[in-house]
């Protein structure tokens, strides 16, 4: 059923995307970033990607909620690049810059996946995160900049 489901939001991703790609809008990453050190929370409460979605907003971003995982595919819509990934917490020579955005895949530690952006200092998703994953074990990543 998931598999069902999955399809169904590429989809509207890829649909909402060419949307929001045909508009020009103005990102400011500092806005986004204090948005986001001003209102996470204490611990999780499995909600990472509303509030990474509403600190892009706060940016000017016109971006969409979407389940955590779908943002590796949405991010380049929204003028996203690409600039790093990986498994676990291993960097491989990449430096975050401030309002990065860590997209962590699904699988068994979420169906949902896990979004963070970084503030300069620290990941933050719904909470201020210790590293850039939240897992215990290596789970696979995609970082992306805005340009």
């Amino acid at each position: 059923m998931f598999k069902k489901h999955k399809k169904i939001i590429i989809t509207l991703t890829f649909i909402m995307g060419y949307i929001i790609w045909s508009q020009t809008y103005s990102y400011d990453i500092g806005k986004a970033v204090r948005h986001a050190e001003k209102h996470y929370c204490q611990k999780s409460h499995s909600c990472c990607a509303w509030f990474v979605m509403r600190a892009m907003q706060s940016g000017g971003c016109p971006v969409i909620i979407l389940p955590a995982w779908t943002y590796r595919d949405a991010l380049p819509f929204y003028g996203y690049h690409k600039v790093a990934s990986g498994i676990g917490n291993q960097m491989n020579g990449y430096h975050p810059q401030k309002g990065d955005v860590v997209v962590i895949e699904n699988g068994k530690h979420s169906i949902w996946g896990h979004i963070a952006i970084y503030t300069g200092n620290c990941w933050i998703s719904d909470f201020k995160q210790k590293t850039m994953s939240p897992y215990r074990k290596p789970v696979p990543y995609k970082i992306f900049r805005h340009v």
